[in-house]
């Protein structure tokens, strides 16, 4: 991601990367990576979908069709776990927790149909006023935990500043211009109103790469 930034900024398509080709055979399906050899973690939802989409914003043209995919696959998958009272967390990264419906908000940018805006708005009024209401923010800043701040969750390289990643799901939303900005929508139904979960688990695939 840094390097498509500094491509961007000189002008300059990214050139082809090793690494990025190792990283790309990592990748299961619905928008999920390999978090290291054989595990899976919830961490894929804004640590790993995030990235990808900025990679494929700075350089429209590098690996395309794939990383705009994974983009749209990503916030399918993740709506299937917004409710009506939040989000529910799994994993490692927790006090990254406001992080996770990120992956709803960047698919807007690659399918622009007004389900998919109202949808992002739903899930961003459900989470944060979820958490907000649970003591999340205090003095404006993201606390080191579930709700308040808790050390037992914290990992060992979490930092005072470390909750701020959870940004990572307001920051896409407000970089919708003014009149497509999706906070400007009215909020849709999330599909587990409907009570529907059509995504299955690959246990076979697992298996082999664990």
């Amino acid at each position: 991601m840094i390097e498509a930034a500094l491509c961007a900024l000189e002008d300059r398509e990214l050139p082809p990367s090793r690494a990025y080709d190792q990283f790309r055979m990592h990748y299961l399906e619905h928008g999920w990576f390999f978090d290291r050899a054989g595990t899976v973690d919830y961490y894929n939802a804004w640590g790993i979908a995030y990235p990808l989409f900025w990679i494929h914003r700075m350089q429209p043209g590098f690996d395309a069709e794939f990383l705009r995919q994974v983009v749209l696959d990503s916030g399918g998958f993740t709506s299937h776990l917004v409710s009506p009272r939040g989000i529910p967390i799994m994993g490692r990264s927790i006090c990254y927790r406001t992080a996770a419906i990120a992956p709803i908000v960047l698919r807007t940018f690659v399918d622009s149909t007004a389900a998919w805006h109202g949808l992002a708005r739903r899930a961003l009024d459900c989470s944060w006023r979820y958490f907000v209401a649970g003591g999340a923010l205090r003095n404006g800043t993201l606390t080191q935990g579930y709700f308040g701040d808790d050390a037992r969750i914290l990992d060992t390289y979490s930092g005072p500043g470390s909750s701020h990643w959870g940004l990572r799901s307001l920051i896409p939303a407000l970089l919708h211009p003014e009149g497509f900005s999706i906070l400007e929508r009215p909020g849709a139904p999330a599909p587990s109103a409907a009570g529907r979960f059509p995504y299955r688990c690959q246990k076979a695939r697992l298996g082999r790469r664990g």
